[in-house]
């Protein structure tokens, strides 16, 4: 089976080489691997005792940014390797300063794994959240390097818990200890035999310390002495339905709206301003501006935009899956969201909490709006509630340093 999986991400490998003569997405993914060796090996240079920590996407590297912020702040000579998998992480933090090498990882053939790992050397390994490469797992395995799993979200369906998973689950044993987000995950990694801790996610911490930072000016001046509902990373299904919200005669005349779009090309911008009445660019906002829409053409912006709303609503529901709903929660703001979200433990945790709410469709969406701000006080209690549920599930970034500490993973 080993050798099947190698097959198939050859294949995979080729059709992405395909892909790339006519998606942006998957060019960058070629390019950016094009001569991974020569570019390894110019961002680590001489130095050796490498930690490395491998993401696969922007979001899971929200996750592991607290870890590698706690060592460098705790060991600032600590050298950090971060690796992406996704053109939509390592194109967007390929500069970020907490690293100090950040590369593409390598397509996942024994060839490739064998000479990363030997160039790398590394002390230690981390992978984040369920970002399984076999290949990979077995070199690590075969040299012995210490590798942990932090943020861990295990699922029946995965290929390890099925029955020709056999050498998945052999390779799974390269982790010596994996942290995951809950109970449940829990018990599956314990059907593999693995070292378990829940621990939960790491993105806690991460929201925690946005708190602090310091806000948006333009933001606060259009959303003062107002009620606003703010779409968080909105896509096309959000956006159609703040387009009804907007002339709903059921709005009240105090509630402004923040749209934060997932995409910001300037001609959806333009396009998206046209199709709402009322509407401005943050580019061009006027703070004399009598506009009740305010539609965030920049990005950086929104984690630090949530502290400015009433509701929050959360894009990717009616679609992939949801955004980060912790950056709104933490602020206490009650967060609304599309059906699409099982695969998001926190999403079932804030329902079950009180302070999140899933929604099937548009014409729900606009329903659940009106009814809220309608009730200030259910309003308010379901903004507690979703702060609570933050501050409660803190607390994992310290428990893998704990381990890393005692296990003595990070040069001093």
């Amino acid at each position: 089976m080993r050798f099947l999986y190698t097959l198939s991400v050859v294949f995979y490998g080729l059709a992405i080489r395909v892909a790339s003569l006519f998606n942006g997405k998957a060019k960058l993914w070629i390019r950016g691997r094009a001569a991974w060796q020569q570019e390894m090996a110019t961002k680590l240079g001489s130095r050796t005792g490498w930690l490395w920590m491998h993401c696969a996407s922007l979001g899971e590297f929200e996750q592991g940014r607290p870890i590698l912020e706690e060592i460098k702040r705790q060991h600032p000579q600590q050298l950090i390797l971060l690796t992406f998998y996704s053109p939509s992480g390592y194109e967007i933090r390929k500069n970020w300063a907490g690293a100090d090498a950040i590369t593409y990882l390598p397509l996942d053939t024994p060839r490739n794994v064998s000479k990363l790992v030997q160039m790398i050397n590394p002390i230690a390994v981390i992978f984040v959240k369920y970002e399984f490469w076999y290949n990979l797992l077995f070199e690590l395995k075969y040299r012995h390097v210490p590798t942990i799993l932090v943020s861990g979200v295990f699922r029946s369906d995965q290929l390890f818990f099925r029955t020709y998973g056999k050498f998945a689950r052999r390779a799974m044993q390269a982790f010596q200890r994996v942290f995951v987000q809950d109970e449940q995950s829990a018990e599956l990694a314990r059907q593999l035999t693995l070292d378990v801790e829940v621990a939960g996610d790491s993105r806690f911490d991460r929201v925690l310390e946005i708190v602090s930072q310091e806000g948006i000016d333009d933001l606060e001046v259009f959303c003062k002495d107002s009620r606003v509902v703010m779409v968080g990373s909105s896509w096309q299904a959000e956006e159609e339905a703040m387009k009804q919200f907007v002339v709903d005669p059921r709005k009240p005349g105090d509630v402004k709206v923040v749209l934060v779009p997932h995409e910001v090309g300037a001609d959806k911008m333009q396009r998206l301003q046209q199709s709402i009445p009322g509407s401005v660019l943050l580019s061009v906002y006027d703070r004399t501006s009598s506009a009740d829409v305010l539609i965030v053409d920049r990005i950086g912006y929104l984690s630090r935009a949530y502290r400015y709303c009433t509701i929050a609503v959360l894009g990717g529901g009616f679609g992939k899956g949801i955004h980060n709903l912790l950056e709104a929660a933490v602020y206490g703001k009650p967060v609304v969201f599309g059906p699409k979200h099982q695969k998001f433990h926190e999403a079932g945790g804030l329902i079950a909490a009180g302070g999140g709410f899933s929604v099937q469709d548009a014409s729900a969406l606009n329903d659940m709006l009106i009814r809220m701000l309608s009730r200030e006080d259910a309003l308010r209690a379901a903004g507690e509630a979703a702060e609570e549920y933050v501050s409660n599930h803190a607390g994992a970034t310290q428990k893998v340093m704990n381990y890393l500490s005692e296990r003595q993973l990070i040069k001093s």
